[in-house]
């Protein structure tokens, strides 16, 4: 079952109020609208970020033998900081973790955090704006500690960062990692768990007006990296 998560205004056609929006298909094509995720609470209303499934328990949010899902967010408030929430009946209901912010603010509107399982040393990394071109990569054991890693640069772009590891066509058991922000200008290189180094770019991902902050699926079935943007509307 495939999970879309979106920023959403139920109230208004406008953007305000954000909730969390949440639809889930079998096939990516056919969705079935699910009831608002996430509500704004008093850390502020809910922008963008990603979620998981904890497989591991890591958070220590399963009841029974149901994978616990979890979402990280922003919670958009004065301070901008990180939240996390909960579900364990297959993201039918959720949960704000009692110890919200998981994530103080750093600088600026901090937001969009992205959140990956890194195998290697069996922790999560998060990807998260920072303020201009800068990028943050962020470690936790369990979703709710975090420590800073290192920073990321990419001229020209900013917001909504996405990270992850693809393999490279043509040669196999040999990976790239892949960093981009909302406009889709990414860079390649390779991370070692802690610090992300380009060997090239900023790339243009798509020559187009009215694709920003795509982002893909984690844990897609067979290995896929699929990759889906919104589209801009004026």
């Amino acid at each position: 079952e495939w999970h879309l998560f979106y920023q959403h205004n139920p109230y208004h056609v406008q953007w305000d109020n954000m909730h969390w929006g949440h639809a889930v298909s079998q096939d990516l094509v056919h969705w079935e609208e699910l009831p608002v995720a996430l509500y704004p609470d008093a850390l502020g209303p809910c922008f963008s970020g990603s979620a998981v499934v904890d497989e591991g328990n890591t958070a220590g949010f399963q009841r029974g033998a149901e994978k616990a899902m979890v979402c990280i967010f922003t919670s958009a408030g004065d301070p901008c900081v990180q939240s996390i929430a909960a579900s364990t009946d297959r993201g039918r209901t959720w949960a704000n973790y009692e110890g919200n912010p998981v994530l103080g603010q750093i600088v600026g509107g901090n937001r969009d955090p992205k959140v990956i399982w890194y195998a290697p040393q069996r922790k999560w990394v998060m990807a998260l704006f920072l303020d201009k071109h800068e990028f943050g990569l962020f470690a936790s054991p369990n979703l709710k500690e975090w420590e800073r890693l290192s920073t990321v640069t990419i001229e020209g772009s900013s917001e909504c960062p996405e990270f992850f590891e693809i393999p490279v066509e043509g040669k196999p058991g040999e990976t790239r990692w892949i960093f981009y922000g909302g406009n889709g200008l990414y860079l390649v290189g390779r991370f070692d768990g802690k610090t992300f180094t380009p060997e090239s770019g900023p790339h243009p991902m798509h020559h187009g007006n009215c694709f920003y902050a795509s982002q893909t699926f984690n844990g897609a079935p067979d290995g896929r990296r699929v990759l889906i943007p919104w589209g801009t509307v004026t």
